[in-house]
């Protein structure tokens, strides 16, 4: 077996595992925040989408662009520009790790200081 063989055998279990997940999650579930925020482009907020179900439904932080953009419908290209607006603007961290065989990957937390803030300022705009 050649080492490229080796690489896809190794992760075979990780892609049928999010296979599963992505069977169960058929829309993303995007905070009303982030939906609401007027200087969000559409894509970045369903990148945020993506990223916010599968941190908080599947407990993961480990997220490909690929899975990304198969969850989404978007091109990678895309799925890249959503993630750059998300960290710029905050609304997420990305953290990036060498994995076992020296591959550079991405790992992305949730800003819940902003979010939590946001959501507070939308709600008292609705309930003075």
């Amino acid at each position: 077996m050649d080492s490229n063989n080796d690489f896809a055998d190794m992760f075979q279990g990780d892609f049928r595992q999010y296979e599963q997940e992505l069977a169960k999650v058929k829309t993303n579930n995007t905070p009303i925040a982030v939906d609401a925020n007027t200087t969000l482009h559409s894509s970045a907020k369903r990148v945020y989408g993506v990223i916010y179900t599968i941190i908080t439904m599947f407990r993961r932080s480990k997220i490909s662009r690929e899975e990304i953009s198969k969850r989404t419908g978007e091109s990678i290209a895309t799925i890249q520009r959503g993630i750059n607006e998300l960290v710029k603007t905050g609304w997420i961290v990305r953290a990036t790790y060498r994995d076992n065989q020296g591959h550079l990957r991405s790992v992305y937390k949730l800003n819940m200081k902003k979010l939590m803030d946001e959501q507070e300022k939308l709600l008292s705009k609705k309930n003075p």
